[in-house]
């Protein structure tokens, strides 16, 4: 088994002079990931994560980006639309390079082994790598290497 989710996360802003509602949207290229329908006094902020259930994507590069809505007489939209890219390939392939190998092992998974990042440490410790916590659980251990590096290790896509 593997952990197929990606926690995608957001901070909007009012920057106006009026609570406002409006939509967010994530998507992963052109798919919906999800929406959320935020009300914000002015001033205010908020932190939305969102969830993309990768299971049954294709293993490749994907653009992750995160809309708002603009509001009625909005004068500046360019802070509206955040983009970034994202891999998905095999558990175990650390650095996205689409197999499982000695770089993963010794240049990321040896590194960052023993070390505890959120939620079981705040703020991580300095060598935590969540790309090497494959289970999520917010440590980098022997349940990582040996569960779910080990067995796709020599694979690639």
């Amino acid at each position: 088994m593997s952990r197929c989710n990606c926690s995608i996360s957001v901070v909007v802003v009012n920057y106006g002079n009026y609570t406002e509602t409006f939509n967010v949207t994530a998507y992963a290229n052109t798919t919906i990931v999800g929406t959320d329908l935020v009300t914000l006094a002015n001033g205010s902020s908020a932190t939305i994560i969102f969830t993309w259930n990768t299971t049954g994507f294709a293993k490749g590069n994907y653009t992750i980006s995160v809309s708002a809505t603009p509001l009625p007489d909005e004068a500046d939209t360019t802070d509206n639309t955040r983009i970034c890219w994202i891999v998905v390939t095999i558990v175990g392939d650390v650095d996205g390079d689409f197999d499982c190998d000695a770089d993963d092992v010794f240049t990321y998974m040896a590194p960052a082994y023993g070390t505890k990042g959120p939620p079981k440490k705040h703020p991580a410790d300095p060598n935590y790598n969540p790309n090497c916590d494959f289970d999520g659980d917010g440590d980098v251990d022997a349940d990582d290497v040996f569960t779910y590096l080990a067995p796709n290790y020599g694979k690639s896509v």
